[in-house]
C-alpha cells in the first residue's frame, strides 16, 4: 500500500489552516494492528471507501511543512479519545492507535 504525497501548486495563503484524519502506513504497525487494519480496511472498500493514503506522523510532517505549513500538531486514537469520547454513556471510542490518527497544520 503505498504512503500518500500532497501536491501544492501555489502558496498557501497566510492564515490558512487543516485538519483531519488519516491513517498510519500499515508497515509501521504491529502485526496484531496490522490485522485490525486490513479487517477494517476490507470491511470500508466492501462499501465503496477504500482506504488510499497513509503516512507515518515524521512523512506527513515533512509533506505539510514543503506545502507551506508552519505549526503542525498530531494526535493519536488515545489522545482524542480522551478529549471527545472519555464521558459517553455508550462507550464508543476510535478505534486503536494507528486507525484514529488526526493531524492539524497552520500556516
Amino acid at each position: 500500500m503505498p504512503s500518500g504525497h500532497i501536491e501544492s501548486d501555489c502558496a498557501t495563503p497566510a492564515g490558512s489552516g487543516v485538519c483531519f484524519d488519516y491513517a498510519l502506513s500499515p508497515e509501521s504497525m504491529s502485526p496484531l494492528r496490522r490485522k485490525v487494519f486490513e479487517a477494517l480496511a476490507a470491511r470500508v472498500a466492501a462499501i465503496g471507501e477504500p482506504f488510499r493514503l497513509f503516512f507515518t506522523p515524521e512523512e506527513l510532517e515533512a509533506e505539510l511543512r514543503s506545502a507551506g505549513f508552519h505549526t503542525i500538531g498530531f494526535a493519536d486514537s488515545d489522545q482524542l479519545n480522551a478529549l471527545y469520547f472519555d464521558h459517553r454513556s455508550d462507550g464508543l471510542k476510535l478505534p486503536p492507535e494507528g486507525l484514529g490518527m488526526m493531524a492539524s497544520a497552520w500556516v
